[in-house]
């Protein structure tokens, strides 16, 4: 047989092997799809922290003429993604559908992309083997929080990182294709969620910052033929910074354009503890709602473990120096800085994706046997969990018939996480009261520029949604507000009777702006000190509505 049909037939081999081992990347993306999926075609509404938020915010671009103290800003910022297919197709299949759909789209995402990546980046067999691993990164806790618009961020980035390896790998005269591939899909990433354009850019850094160092370190390692880690880390560095320059132009622009907005009203930076940062290593990623998917932490100890052990692994933009550089500023970054909270844990996802592809050829059978076994146990947590909580949803907002259209409603929640544990999964829920009544939005996120709302004018201070949020932790009842104070080496001289007088300044001013009140799980405590001008309208378990008296 002639050496090049031989070369031919091999090349039909590999190609056919490639083909076939995408299919399987396929199909078992969609079979965690329909897996991790299917609850959301159960729920009236999915019990995402920030849902109803979000569909408050739809409901107020849908009905700006309500809503004179709150502007408009515009589809243009980074981030906006969400809300412009909430008010594109929520006039054509309802908001809550919308907003079903784009979760959908984001776990189809995630269940699609993240054995395409394993497999792109290691081989066939590594990716059957983290097919469990997967799991509960498809339904992860940025979903579960109704961070949406990252989270449909995260399968994007990593598509991105697959087409900057391609790039790299491709020769320099055949790089046109790849090159509108990669700057394609880096302004998609930065539009629909700016933070993962940050993440990787610090790990072009240090891949470019390694390979630096190799190529000083051994001068002569450049001009072998054989030295093809220095130049493919070299190719990296040098073809990715044209795709992706117009990115991060924007990416500039926008984050001075964020720091000016919030620099009347900035507070210092919070950063988290070394023990906090590495429970939510997991449980910001991992770990569903409730004790019921705790089991995930199976999965994250195997897969934390390897990646320590095989840290040095990985090419390119995974080697060892992006994963040192992504852990390093993790673990010092701040937690809340600009305004922005969830700073460092946005990191987490793409260290558990350096993870990934650390994973060994095989794992004995008892792990494998865990793996299999906890991911069936969250598969069949989630569900509960996420049927429970609808129902915990359904509830505050069961008083919805009892409060006027348009009315001037006051919310006061003093319970936000209830049932579930690792998401504040009332947190929003008085959006639902916009969405279906149109009440006053005086919770709404408008305080920046970067939100899809502004505030025309400031609220009075006891009415801020974070002072108020701060005033119910913190007087809730009179022991806590002795005891905050008495923290606070403040005056607990008559302690009771200054709680007392707190609690009647704030219905004062209530009385002033509100014609509703929304108490959800009142202490017995806050029900006593209700002024006369209320009236309780409607009382259903932990629900409470007051209705102001006619004057």
């Amino acid at each position: 047989m002639p050496a090049d049909a031989s070369s031919d037939a091999g090349a039909r081999r590999t190609t056919r092997a490639a083909l076939g081992d995408r299919r399987l990347a396929l199909a078992l993306g969609l079979a965690i799809f329909a897996l991790v999926g299917w609850p959301l075609l159960v729920v009236r509404i999915p019990p995402y922290q920030d849902l109803p938020a979000h569909l408050a915010a739809a409901t107020i671009l849908a009905s700006p003429e309500r809503y004179p103290d709150l502007v408009a800003t515009s589809f243009l910022e980074p981030g906006s993604f969400l809300m412009l297919w909430m008010s594109v197709a929520g006039r054509w299949l309802g908001l809550v559908a919308a907003a079903k759909i784009f979760a959908l789209a984001v776990l189809a995402g995630n269940a699609l992309v993240l054995p395409r990546f394993v497999l792109h980046f290691t081989d066939r067999a590594r990716m059957v083997l983290a097919a469990p691993l997967l799991v509960p990164m498809v339904h992860n806790w940025f979903v579960s929080t109704g961070m949406l618009g990252f989270a449909a961020s995260v399968p994007l980035a990593l598509a991105l990182l697959i087409a900057l390896d391609d790039l790299a790998r491709t020769p320099r005269d055949e790089r046109a294709t790849n090159t509108a591939r990669v700057a394609a899909i880096a302004l998609v990433t930065w539009y629909v969620h700016p933070f993962p354009i940050v993440a990787i850019v610090l790990m072009l850094a240090a891949a470019a910052g390694a390979e630096l160092a190799a190529t000083r370190a051994s001068p002569a390692a450049g001009m072998r033929g054989d030295a093809r880690p220095g130049r493919a880390g070299s190719t990296l560095a040098s073809a990715a910074l044209l795709p992706l320059a117009p990115t991060l132009t924007l990416a500039a622009i926008a984050f001075v354009r964020w720091v000016v907005a919030a620099g009347p009203t900035m507070e210092a930076p919070v950063f988290s503890s070394l023990q906090w940062a590495l429970y939510n290593l997991w449980s910001q990623w991992m770990y569903g709602f409730t004790e019921l998917s705790a089991v995930s932490l199976v999965p994250a100890l195997v897969l934390a473990t390897t990646a320590a052990l095989r840290w040095r692994e990985g090419r390119g933009l995974l080697g060892p120096a992006p994963l040192v550089v992504l852990v390093l500023v993790y673990l010092v970054g701040p937690y809340v800085a600009f305004d922005a909270t969830y700073v460092t844990p946005r990191i987490i996802p793409f260290l558990w994706a350096l993870a990934l592809v650390r994973l060994p050829p095989r794992l004995p059978r008892v792990v494998r046997g865990a793996l299999a076994i906890s991911a069936a146990a969250y598969l069949t947590a989630m569900p509960i969990d996420m049927l429970r909580l609808s129902r915990e949803l359904d509830e505050f907002a069961s008083g919805a018939p009892a409060v006027p259209e348009g009315a001037r409603l006051l919310t006061l929640n003093f319970n936000e996480r209830a049932t579930s544990k690792n998401t504040a999964s009332l947190a929003t829920a008085w959006g639902l009261y916009v969405f279906e009544r149109h009440t006053s939005a005086v919770d709404g996120w408008a305080s920046v520029t970067a939100t899809p709302i502004v505030r025309s004018s400031p609220l009075p201070p006891r009415l801020d949604p974070v002072t108020r949020l701060r005033f119910i932790r913190d007087t809730r009842t009179p022991e806590v507000f002795c005891a905050d104070r008495r923290a606070k080496r403040l005056l607990t001289v008559a302690c009771e009777e200054m709680w007392q007088d707190e609690w009647a300044a704030f219905w004062r001013e209530a009385v002033t702006y509100f014609d509703h009140v929304l108490l959800w799980d009142p202490p017995d405590e806050v029900m006593a000190t209700i002024p006369d001008a209320f009236t309780s309208s409607f009382v259903h378990g932990r629900l409470r509505i007051l209705a102001r008296r006619p004057e």
